[in-house]
């Protein structure tokens, strides 16, 4: 089944980072997303949700003020994660500043970093942009 996960080792619950790095438009960030509460409700746990690049977006208001539909879903998904970081890089270049929710930070690649060791598994959705 297209867009759905499933984990049938309940006995075994793991620790996922997830590592967002696409733009709210993709059905990457609705695989994303998806992905995410499927963890959640098997039981599982999310200790990190780390959001760069043009993933920034799926949680702040961009350059021209638009907001996203996603973006309350995530916020929401958010709430169920150890940790809900965007990478402040990201934020300066994809995202207007604006007031965080309380259940998410700015915060550099090095948190992403130490929250590995955390994990059972890490989880990437999204492509590296090209160097211009």
């Amino acid at each position: 089944m297209r867009g759905r996960f499933c984990f049938s080792f309940r006995d075994n619950l793991l620790k996922f980072q997830v590592i967002i790095n696409a733009h709210p438009n993709t059905e990457t960030a609705q695989q994303a997303l998806n992905f995410c509460l499927s963890v959640i409700n098997s039981g599982h746990q999310l200790v990190q949700l780390f959001f760069y690049g043009p993933g920034v977006l799926n949680l702040f208001v961009d350059k021209n003020e638009r907001a996203y539909p996603i973006k309350k879903t995530w916020a929401e998904c958010c709430k169920h994660a150890i940790e809900s970081v965007c990478c402040v890089n990201s934020v300066d270049t994809f995202a207007r500043k604006c007031d965080t929710q309380e259940n998410i930070h700015i915060a550099g690649m090095a948190q992403m970093i130490a929250s590995a060791s955390d994990a059972d598994k890490t989880i990437t959705f999204g492509q590296q942009l090209p160097n211009e």
